[in-house]
């Protein structure tokens, strides 16, 4: 069975927890309790940041994650379920969007949005200027926030090709430094005493067989050495994250 691809599969995920918030929200004698099912979502969602060895700080949801859909419910169910357009913690749908345009694609961003207009829009028993303002509001947060993180790639993808250009930069000089100092401090001197021995008729063919025997193996040696260097060049450095 094929595994469907993770941008899919996180939209289908973050709308099946908007769906599942508008369901559970209808369920008599739960909301009293939203600040605790909103505490517990948020528990949950750190509880599975550590478990992926993320650092305290990285409050972001891994791109492309399952872990956006968590949240999504922890934050539609606590506004939804103290007044949605009229919650205290109304304001808090844009921290949501935050952390879910920065984790998941512009795709699955746009329609997650048009998803939660809904699901307030569905809320609302009576819609005036103030509630359709609030709704249309999310629209427009999301259009700059949008705009926000892609300026933020483009800058981050300007920086990860200096990274890379400056990593090769660093790993071409190395290795010509590498090349000059063997040519200068073994081959050339390595040829002179080959050549000495072929010129005195007292040494043996013998021991310049061996000499050359010696040069053979330190020239495979170079080789060996530089295609790693080859190697390490095309390989750009990795940052932790």
């Amino acid at each position: 069975m094929p595994i469907a691809h993770p941008a899919k599969l996180q939209s289908l995920v973050l709308l099946a927890s908007i769906a599942l918030t508008y369901v559970v929200l209808h369920i008599d004698g739960l909301k009293p309790y939203s600040l605790q099912i909103f505490a517990g979502s948020i528990a949950i969602f750190f509880i599975l940041k550590r478990f992926k060895r993320a650092k305290l700080w990285h409050v972001l949801p891994d791109k492309m994650s399952l872990e956006v859909g968590l949240l999504t419910f922890a934050f539609t169910f606590l506004i939804g379920s103290t007044g949605n357009t009229h919650s205290v913690f109304y304001p808090l749908s844009y921290i949501h969007l935050f952390l879910l345009i920065f984790s998941a694609s512009a795709f699955t961003s746009i329609g997650t949005i048009i998803f939660l207009m809904l699901f307030h829009y569905a809320l609302e028993p009576v819609l005036t200027g103030d509630e359709v303002g609030a709704v249309l509001s999310l629209a427009v947060i999301g259009i700059i926030l949008l705009f926000a993180k892609q300026q933020y790639d483009e800058v981050h993808s300007k920086e990860e090709l200096l990274e890379k250009e400056v990593f090769e930069l660093d790993q071409i000089s190395f290795k010509e430094q590498t090349i000059e100092s063997f040519i200068r401090t073994f081959l050339k001197p390595k040829i002179s005493l080959i050549t000495q021995l072929l010129e005195d008729p007292e040494e043996t063919k013998a021991t310049a067989a061996k000499q050359m025997a010696l040069l053979e193996t330190e020239l495979e040696k170079m080789t060996t050495k530089l295609d790693g260097m080859n190697a390490a060049i095309t390989t750009t450095p990795t940052e932790d994250k």
